[in-house]
């Protein structure tokens, strides 16, 4: 990707991403997480997920509404990047016809089931390929809308738990909804050192994990796994399991982790970094 292209794209992902904040103030100020320490200790055994027990209240037609207008940010600032006949098909999408019936349900409880439903669903007028390009995106950032806060809340509940205990889950899936890992996050903490947190993907949870494994199967060995990453620059690296081939997009930062979140613009730089990778591995 030339640095032309990562600029636009650094731009449509913050657009996006001051929408969803936009979007939050709207409808997702009421969103909480409410578990009592028995239940955080089934959350930390990996028994249930902190949505599981304390779902979040995601009104269908609100849920609707957001991902319409995130959509909106979408063809307004994408440029030429969607051919016209999907470009046509999104903008006269209903999404309250799209939405499963049970998206109400779904989409703050296990929030994956609904994304994966959508995906093996038939949405009119898009190709399945158009449908994870650019619907399955839009509706994590509507579901995010709603849960983020939650997600936040009981990241904290956990981590507080698990400090406090020395026991930790090192889940490979989120414990909050049940999601998948996107990024990791290695910074520096007051009191526990170094440490690797890995942020969900659909979420924005963050959980503990190992500072050498791969959440997608489990080694450990550390001969298995390499960083990559462009030289001269060390804030962001892939970290590559060349025992599965699964690719973790990691973040290093000095500061803890509330203090400096994951932005949209790292998150494509992460994203052109994997492709640049992938591309040398063709």
């Amino acid at each position: 990707m030339n640095d032309e292209a990562l600029k636009q794209d650094i731009e449509l992902a913050d657009a996006a991403e001051a929408c969803v904040k936009q979007l939050e103030g709207e409808f997702g100020t009421a969103s909480s997480c409410t578990l009592s320490r028995e239940e955080l200790e089934e959350v930390r055994k990996g028994n249930a997920t902190a949505f599981s027990l304390s779902p979040v209240q995601v009104p269908r037609k609100s849920l609707a509404e957001a991902c319409g207008r995130l959509l909106q940010v979408l063809l307004e600032d994408s440029g030429e990047a969607i051919d016209g006949e999907t470009r046509a098909a999104l903008r006269d999408l209903d999404w309250e016809a799209a939405l499963p019936r049970n998206a109400e349900a779904l989409a703050g409880k296990a929030p994956e089931e609904l994304l994966e439903q959508i995906a093996e669903s038939d949405v009119p007028g898009l190709s399945a390929e158009a449908t994870g390009l650019y619907v399955i995106p839009v509706v994590t950032l509507a579901i995010r809308v709603f849960v983020s806060r939650a997600a936040r809340e009981a990241s904290s509940l956990l981590a507080s738990l698990e400090s406090e205990e020395k026991r930790f889950a090192f889940s490979s899936s989120c414990p909050i909804c049940g999601g998948t890992p996107s990024i990791a996050r290695i910074s520096e903490t007051v009191s526990h050192g170094s440490q690797r947190r890995l942020v969900c993907g659909t979420c924005g949870g963050t959980w503990l994990w190992y500072r050498i494994g791969c959440p997608s199967c489990g080694s450990r060995d550390s001969k298995n796994f390499e960083y990559i990453s462009r030289e001269g620059e060390d804030g962001e690296a892939l970290y590559v399991c060349h025992q599965c081939g699964h690719i973790l997009p990691t973040l290093f930062r000095k500061d803890d982790i509330e203090d400096d979140p994951v932005t949209a613009a790292d998150t494509v730089r992460l994203q052109a970094l994997e492709d640049e990778y992938l591309e040398t591995k063709a």
